[in-house]
């Protein structure tokens, strides 16, 4: 342990003292390592930031109400004759108004245009109820005023309209029966209601040419409610839904991506980071080349020191002449193998030639070199 120890001390030392000169061949490295870990703190901050949106939008009193087998809202269809039913299941909150604080949502895509590259993408366009605020009083509206119902009108989060042109309050949105104005802008602490864009939903039902919700949204009385809540859904005859806690389906749906983009992070981080290795290498082992004083010396100061003599060592090698053409050494696990001229096509004194390849063989009495059996002197 101690012998590789040193042999590491001794290969770094030599880079480091040749960094000067070869400043460019180092700051390549430098800048490849650089970009291996901005790569992976990228792909890995999206994935975080990812579930930091998800766990901000979820809370434990808050339930969704989907069609029995689907997984997502946009695959989900509840009729209008199920939302007063579920509305009155034991276990809701009641408002201040004395209705039950219950939303029944659609959602519909929308074609917008973002301010970054001039690209189209859709962003959600939500349907919400009438008892939406109460049952999310995390949005805030902060300019503008609130949409009404029965008109062609939303709001807009302030993340959409950070990032899409043309959702200015006053804007006018295409839609698929007509266009809807602008009346607000709201916040909701960073989640991802930030990034819709809310209307009534029965005006967006009729607008859409459709006639069932998606899903319904409750909040319970308190936390422990969800049990007494879905026994009377599931149990109901006329309901075929799936009652989940809020929580735990933002948590279902993100689970993929977040997989998907930290797997990704590693294996690009782990292909970038393996380059820069072998660069690193190559770097550190011909960075006592540099000059020509050094040509001489350079390889005289690896010693690869072997341990009771279980490892081949390498205590001296040739020198590799007074010619310009430098020597690279090449290394194969670990070991350094043979020494090649860098550039083949300059032909080089006799005595700056390497003399044959090294060969580094075992025996069970020790380990020695013996560069006459490769290669005649002269040859590469």
């Amino acid at each position: 342990m101690l012998g590789r120890v040193r042999q590491i001390v001794a290969v770094t030392a030599m880079g480091l003292r040749a960094i000067p000169d070869r400043l460019g061949a180092s700051l390549v490295i430098v800048i490849g390592m650089a970009l291996v870990v901005a790569v992976s703190i990228s792909i890995l901050s999206m994935s975080v930031g990812f579930m930091r949106t998800v766990h901000n939008t979820g809370r434990i009193d808050r339930v969704i109400v989907l069609s029995k087998g689907s997984q997502f809202e946009f695959a989900s269809e509840i009729s209008r004759d199920n939302v007063p039913t579920i509305a009155d299941a034991p276990g809701i909150k009641i408002g201040g108004d004395g209705k039950p604080i219950v939303s029944a949502e659609y959602l519909a895509a929308v074609l917008l245009t973002k301010k970054s590259d001039g690209l189209d993408a859709y962003v959600s366009l939500r349907g919400i109820g009438p008892q939406a605020f109460a049952l999310r009083p995390e949005i805030k509206l902060v300019s503008g005023r609130m949409f009404q119902s029965a008109r062609h009108e939303l709001i807009v989060g302030q993340s959409a309209l950070a990032q899409f042109a043309g959702l200015e309050v006053g804007a006018q949105v295409p839609l698929q029966d007509g266009d809807w104005t602008i009346t607000g802008s709201f916040e909701s602490h960073g989640d991802e209601h930030e990034s819709e864009l809310l209307a009534d939903s029965e005006t967006v039902l009729s607008a859409m040419r459709a006639n069932t919700f998606h899903s319904v949204t409750a909040m319970l009385e308190r936390p422990e409610s969800l049990e007494q809540f879905q026994t009377a859904l599931t149990t109901n005859p006329t309901l075929a839904v799936d009652v989940t806690r809020e929580t735990e389906f933002l948590a279902s749906q993100s689970k993929y991506l977040n997989t998907f983009l930290t797997m990704i992070a590693y294996v690009v981080g782990g292909i970038m980071g393996l380059g820069a290795t072998f660069g690193i290498g190559g770097v550190a082992c011909v960075g006592g080349l540099g000059s020509r004083d050094r040509r001489h010396r350079c390889v005289d100061r690896i010693q690869w020191k072997s341990s009771r003599g279980r490892r081949p060592g390498i205590q001296a090698c040739r020198d590799t002449g007074p010619d310009r053409t430098g020597a690279r050494i090449c290394l194969h696990a670990g070991i350094c193998r043979r020494l090649i001229p860098c550039d083949s096509r300059r032909k080089a004194p006799r005595r700056g030639r390497i003399a044959g390849h090294l060969n580094l063989r075992n025996s069970p009495r020790g380990h020695r070199l013996d560069a006459s059996r490769r290669g005649r002197p002269g040859q590469t």
